[in-house]
């Protein structure tokens, strides 16, 4: 894949975490490079649309990076040490990311992802220590 599909495959996996928060994820239509708002993006209220994160003069201004951080501003690990096959689901967690533990390593389901992350670890790590494996992993701050 290239750069512009690569981007176009992020961007619209964010416009379905956006969706299931409850958002939309505007692009600014502007055709001028020289406009502050040419490329960016805005993150809007689904229901009432309303501007939730972006610059409030232009309505746009993150880039993809940025729109990641808002939506996932916050966002918990929540740990599945289940092994009977129920365990947690997006429902359960108000789609938040899930570490489950496969033997013999951790992995990490995210809602906007169908593909699991491979985390490695071991079973009895606590479960701080997967969230920061995780988080790492991501590239989140915690």
């Amino acid at each position: 894949m290239n750069i512009a599909t690569d981007d176009l495959t992020r961007e619209a996996r964010l416009r379905r975490a956006a969706k299931r928060q409850g958002l939309t994820l505007h692009k600014a239509r502007t055709r001028t490079p020289e406009h502050p708002a040419w490329g960016t993006y805005g993150l809007y209220d689904g229901h009432l649309n309303y501007l939730v994160a972006g610059n409030p003069n232009t309505g746009f201004g993150l880039s993809l990076e940025d729109v990641e951080t808002a939506l996932h501003d916050g966002d918990q690990i929540h740990v599945d040490r289940t092994t009977d096959g129920e365990g947690l689901t997006f429902d359960d967690t108000h789609d938040q990311p899930i570490a489950k533990w496969v033997g013999p390593w951790w992995y990490l389901y995210l809602p906007w992802d169908e593909d699991p992350i491979t985390l490695g670890g071991v079973r009895n790590m606590t479960d701080d220590e997967v969230r920061d494996m995780a988080h790492q992993k991501l590239g989140w701050s915690k």
